[in-house]
Parts: structure tokens; sequence; C-alpha cells
């Protein structure tokens, strides 16, 4: 009997590890090929990155001071109008989505190779974050050495920066991909950006402190915690700056953990419905 048992063990096991391996293999291949992908386009979106940088660094470190902006706030503001550049990321993520699944059937093809749906997610997801790292992170580092002495830094937190940053550009994929394969391509065309977008855009703390505004109302102050883009920019401020001005990076990590584990639950039922009707 355990000859028997440890037979099955080994032979579950075995199988564990082959099917491991066979979608680590066509994960890496899916990566690759983005990658090669964005390789082509670099030129182009280093450009692109730089005139952003222009004119965020324009307006919110010399246009808006000069218009009575608070010192202080210039290092908040840019950070959170850097990570803004996260929903266009998205956007343009969750719209290949769509458009493949209503014309030009790539997917198909992907679901047709030997990977399971759960490392498909995972294979956009980690590309998503490339994509977002190299638009975002240059023009975090550029904006703050131009800034200089503009940009007030009281204590980085390199390490709360890293997990913060990972959690935010996983955050914005899996919530773009829900997007995607949750609304079909008419009422997502039509309806995306006012419907779903925008409140989380407008309501997520980027052109304020959270802290300021719970003390001008701390109804709207708590309301403003249901959005998860609140625990995003305050967690990016509080990593990167420091001080006591922003929410604390532990609440924001278990924040945007929260939301991702809801979102994956989601996305997972979502996917498997839509790829259904293809």
């Amino acid at each position: 009997m355990n000859k028997i048992n440890m037979g099955k063990i080994n032979n579950i096991s075995g199988n564990f590890f082959n099917n491991f391996v066979q979608n680590f293999r066509v994960f890496l291949q899916l990566i690759r090929r983005d990658i090669k992908v964005l390789k082509s386009n670099i030129i182009s979106v280093l450009i692109d990155n730089l005139c952003m940088l222009c004119v965020v660094i324009l307006t919110f470190g010399y246009l808006l001071p000069k218009m009575g902006m608070e010192k202080n706030l210039i290092g908040p503001i840019f950070i959170g109008q850097t990570l803004s550049h996260l929903f266009e990321i998205g956007f343009s993520l969750a719209t290949k989505i769509v458009q493949d699944i209503k014309f030009n059937k790539f997917i198909e093809y992907q679901l047709g190779l030997p990977i399971s749906v759960g490392w498909l997610i995972t294979a956009y997801i980690v590309n998503f974050i490339i994509e977002a790292s190299v638009i975002t992170l240059p023009m975090l580092t550029l904006g703050i050495l131009i800034l200089g002495k503009k940009f007030i830094i009281y204590k980085t937190s390199w390490l709360g920066f890293i997990v913060i940053y990972t959690l935010v550009t996983i955050f914005f994929a899996a919530l773009f991909m829900l997007y995607s394969f949750a609304y079909e391509y008419t009422w997502f065309w039509n309806n995306i950006w006012p419907r779903r977008i925008e409140p989380l855009y407008d309501f997520g703390c980027i052109y304020f402190l959270w802290k300021k505004l719970y003390a001008f109302s701390p109804v709207l102050g708590t309301l403003f915690l249901l959005n998860p883009v609140t625990y995003a920019t305050e967690g990016t401020r509080a990593a990167l700056i420091g001080g006591n001005q922003f929410i604390h990076i532990l609440f924001c990590i278990i924040g945007l953990t929260i939301a991702i584990l809801l979102i994956l639950y989601l996305l997972k039922d979502r996917v498997r419905k839509r790829l259904d009707h293809i």
C-alpha cells in the first residue's frame, strides 16, 4: 500500500512539475515577444515621455508655484501627475485586448498554446509592469533631478518604494484587464471613461493630499479611502518623500493588496466567461 501511495504521489508531483515547466516556457516566450515589440517602439516612447515630462515640470514645478501653490506640494503633485500616466498605459492595454477579442482574435492563438489561463493573465500583467516601468520610472527620476531643491524629500524608503510601485503596477494592470474582459466592445468605447475610469482618476488624490482633504471634510476623506488609487498615490508619496503628511505606507500596501486580490478574483471569472463565447 505504501508503495502504491508513493507512486501516486510521485506521479502527481511529476505532472505538476511538467505542467509548471511547460507553462513557464510559453510564458517566457510571450514576455520575450512583448519586449521585442516594446523595443521596436522605444525611441518613440522615450520622445513622448520627454515631451510629457517637460510639460509636467513646467506646469507643476514653475507655473503653479508662481500662482501661489505651496512649495511642499510640488513633489507630491508631481508624483501624482506621473502616476496618472498609468491610466493611459492601462487604457492602451485594455483597448488592445478589447479590439483583439472583437476583431484580431490573436487571443485564440494564445489559448491554443500549452499555457493555462492563469499564466496567460500573468503574462499580460508582467508585460504591463515592464511597459509602465519604462515610461514612469525615468519620468520620476529625471523629474526629481530637474526639480532639485523644489522637490522636498524628508526620508526616502527604497524598499517601500519597490513594494508599493510593484503593487501599483499590478493593480492598474489587473484593473484594466478586468475592464477589457468584463464589458462588450461598444459599451467599452462609449462608457468606460466617464463611468469607470474618470471617477477613479478624479477621486484618487492625484492633485491633492488625502490628509488635507480629510482636514477639510472627514466624510469626503473617508469616502476617498474606498478608491484604491488613493493608496497608490499616497503610498508612492510616502515612500519617495517620507514625512507625516501622507497616509502611512503600510496602510497603502494593505489597501492595494486587498484591491488586487478582489480584482484578480473578479478577473478570473470574467476571463473564463468571455473566453467561453469566443
